[in-house]
């Protein structure tokens, strides 16, 4: 559990990281939905932020 806070678990491991990511972000988009019952645009704004984070930590690490 300590090395999921430190970030070293998440660091390097990128495609956990990026399920944790996409399981966070899918329930705050059914929260939001449920909640507010409009257009998602919010949560799919989020999504898409994820995805250059994920390809720009993608990147870093086939460059070392």
């Amino acid at each position: 559990m300590k090395k999921i806070f430190k970030g070293g678990f998440l660091r390097d491991n990128p495609e956990k990281a990026m399920h944790l990511y996409y399981g966070i972000c899918l329930g705050i988009w059914l929260i939001y939905n449920l909640v507010t019952s409009s257009s998602p645009g919010l949560p799919l704004i989020i999504l898409a932020g994820g995805n250059l984070i994920y390809v720009t930590i993608l990147k870093k690490k086939e460059e070392t």
